[in-house]
């Protein structure tokens, strides 16, 4: 699992808990509370909720998960009057990758695909797997201008189409500071469709 999406407090706690837990012991040298390895134990259940809040194949963020925490940030952001960027991410003539080169090759690539968006945003930034061959990403701070949105989303594609093997497509959209999280995110979906369509690689 990517350490992006882990909380490293929750690992120290742990592993603190498996060494005093494993260490406690009478005056004659009896161990009187626990025992050594309740550390991993409190660790594999971290992992395990861990687990349930990504998706296996891209190691993105389950919907369930994502929702939730970028409506979280919405309303810090909304109390703080701090902006953020939606971008919502796509793959190019997917379903041709799966139909002529069969669903392996599919798997594979959606393996890049996760990966490239993991590497390319910040640990603070909230990526999530949108469905299918769509992702999603809340960028949680942002000095980037709207009049620069649209280069900053070919400059992400380009990255993402070298690093994934396949083609990517992006649209991008900022708070107005005003709108519901739901209208940025449709925003941020036309002009991925936009993007899709028209010029994509024009300025």
């Amino acid at each position: 699992m990517n350490d992006k999406f882990k909380d490293s407090s929750k690992y120290e706690a742990a592993h603190k808990a498996n060494a005093v837990l494993g260490d406690v012991r009478d005056e004659n040298g009896v161990r009187i509370l626990g025992t050594k390895g309740q550390g991993d134990e409190i660790l594999t259940t971290f992992e395990k909720a861990e687990s349930s809040e990504i998706d296996k194949l891209t190691g993105l963020l389950l919907r369930s998960e994502w929702e939730g925490r970028m409506d979280q940030h919405y309303k810090i952001s909304k109390r703080e009057g701090k902006s953020f960027i939606i971008a919502m991410l796509d793959l190019d003539e997917f379903k041709l990758y799966n139909d002529t080169e069969g669903h392996q090759r599919g798997d594979e690539i959606l393996r890049k695909f996760g990966k490239s968006i993991r590497d390319r945003f910040r640990e603070s930034d909230i990526c999530g797997r949108y469905g299918g061959d769509e992702a999603i990403v809340m960028l949680t701070t942002s000095d980037l201008k709207e009049n620069d949105i649209k280069s900053e989303q070919i400059t992400v594609a380009k990255e993402l189409t070298n690093q994934t093997g396949a083609g990517v497509s992006v649209g991008m959209a900022k708070w107005d500071g005003i709108s519901p999280l739901e209208v940025v995110i449709k925003a941020a979906d036309d002009r991925l469709y936009h993007f899709k369509e028209f010029n994509r690689y024009e300025v």
